[in-house]
Parts: C-alpha cells; sequence; structure tokens
C-alpha cells in the first residue's frame, strides 16, 4: 500500500507539472500567434482561443509594454474600443511613450482624450538605485573609455559590473522581488536590462544556471519580454563561446541552424528569423 501511495504521489505532481508546462507553452504560442498578427497582418489561431488566452493570462499578455502592445495590435485588429482603451491606459501605467505607429493604428478606433493617463507614482527607492548602478556603468563607458582607452579601464569595468550584479542580485532576484514595469516604469526597467545585459556573460556557470532559471521565471510571469529575455540568453552564450539559442548574438548564424533557432524562438513566442508571410 505504501508503495501504490508514493507511486500515487509521484503520479499527480508529474500530472501537475505536465498541465503547468502545458499552460505554459499555450501562453508563448497565442503570444507568437501575436507577434505573427502585427508582422504579417493574420494569425492561424481562431479569435476564441486568443481571447480567452489573454482573458485567462492577462497578467501575462499585459505585464510588460512589450505584451501589451502586442495584445493592443490583436483588439485594434478585432476594432474592440473597450480593449483597445485598456491596453493604451496599461501603456500609460507603464510610463510607455505613445508613439506616431501606435497612434496611427488606434485614432480610428478611439478619442485618446478620453484615455485615462496614470498619475501612478513609482518605487522611488528602486529607481534610484536602479539609476545609479546605471549611470556609473555608463560613464564609464561613455566618458573614460573613449578618453582612456578599453584596456586602460577594462578592471574597472568589471569591477563595477561585478558590484552592481551582485547588488541585484541580493536585493531583486535571492528576494524574489523584482520589479516590474508597473512598479518602476518601463525606461526604468530598460535600464535594468541593460545593467544585466553587461553583466550575464560574466557569470560562471554554476550562477548563470542559476539566475537563467529566474529569469525565466519572470518571462513566464510576464515581468521580462521574450525579447529581452533571448537577448539576455544569447549573450551568456555568445560570449562563453556557445552556439546561441535564439539567434540574438552578433555572430553570423549557419544555415544548417535556422530550423533549431526558429524553433525555439517560437518555444517563447518569437517570430521566426528569415521567414516571409507566405
Amino acid at each position: 500500500m505504501k508503495y501504490k501511495s508514493k507511486m500515487s504521489s509521484i503520479l499527480s505532481i508529474f500530472i501537475i507539472l505536465t498541465n503547468n508546462l502545458c499552460l505554459s507553452s499555450q501562453k508563448f504560442e497565442v503570444l507568437y500567434q501575436l507577434e505573427t498578427l502585427c508582422k504579417c497582418n493574420y494569425y492561424k489561431y481562431p479569435d476564441s482561443i486568443i481571447q480567452n488566452e489573454i482573458l485567462s493570462n492577462s497578467e501575462f499578455f499585459l505585464g510588460n509594454s512589450r505584451n501589451t502592445i502586442l495584445t493592443l495590435n490583436f483588439y485594434v485588429f478585432k476594432s474592440n474600443k473597450e480593449k483597445i482603451k485598456m491596453c493604451l491606459e496599461k501603456l500609460s501605467e507603464f510610463g510607455f511613450e505613445i508613439d506616431k505607429s501606435i497612434l496611427s493604428r488606434c485614432n480610428h478606433f478611439i478619442n485618446f482624450d478620453t484615455i485615462n493617463y496614470s498619475q501612478k507614482k513609482y518605487d522611488s527607492t528602486d529607481i534610484i538605485k536602479i539609476t545609479k548602478m546605471f549611470d556609473t556603468e555608463q560613464n564609464i563607458r561613455t566618458l573614460y573609455k573613449p578618453i582612456f582607452g578599453f584596456n586602460s579601464i577594462k578592471n574597472v569595468m568589471i569591477t563595477i559590473d561585478s558590484l552592481n550584479m551582485r547588488f541585484i542580485d541580493s536585493i531583486y532576484i535571492k528576494t524574489n522581488i523584482f520589479p516590474s514595469e508597473s512598479n518602476i516604469s518601463s525606461i526604468i526597467f530598460y535600464k535594468l536590462f541593460l545593467i544585466l545585459f553587461h553583466n550575464v556573460n560574466n557569470l560562471n556557470e554554476y550562477k548563470w544556471n542559476e539566475i537563467h532559471n529566474y529569469l525565466y521565471s519572470l518571462l513566464e510571469k510576464g515581468i521580462l519580454n521574450n525579447n529581452f529575455y533571448s537577448m539576455l540568453v544569447d549573450r551568456y552564450l555568445e560570449k562563453n563561446g556557445l552556439q546561441v539559442n535564439y539567434g540574438e548574438g552578433i555572430s553570423k548564424i549557419n544555415n544548417n541552424r535556422i530550423g533549431e533557432i526558429n524553433s525555439n524562438r517560437v518555444k517563447i513566442g518569437l517570430k521566426e528569423l528569415y521567414v516571409g508571410c507566405d
């Protein structure tokens, strides 16, 4: 009986994990469909599946400005004025600047004077911390490197980047309180991404695996968008002499790997490379 009970427990855990994986996979499948719609003006999924997935996973599809814009495109395609307004107000909450391309897509459906532009106050403590880290590393790169040369300040850059990474690891990753665009605005979140981008290639394999798992969890929650995620992963791989997963590195991609890379991209909701809209 104990054996059967143990096997039953293991089976239950397996079913839960499998179901979670399928749910996560479906989110990314729909995200991929939304990006296909944006680039090619069509999608393969029925409207009902896409709409139900967006509604049931609103935190994911409205979790960052990139996902929100893709969701907005879908509602523009469906001429859904109420949902268009919702997405625009969400972008306003992120402090995302509504550019001309978004205006041109939406002004046929909605009066922008009716938008409730967010007056939300962001977490000033996090903004100050991230801005100081970003300004310090950028000053080294933009002000001192051109004057003294890369070799002269290389060790200083590595030291500052390392300190920034330790700080991010200790206050955000280990405590599992990584800020979202809603907390700090899309502009400050982008600065946080750049700090990570300059640091991931310096991590050892053990630390990278730990942080990579956490980054993937942020991707699943919609806190980190798939474009940022793919760039961070490929940055680490390329700088460590490994093959990139998503085609976001600077090295030329072997034609034999395009199929594999496109498969990896679709799995996280990105559109394929070198594929048209036939």
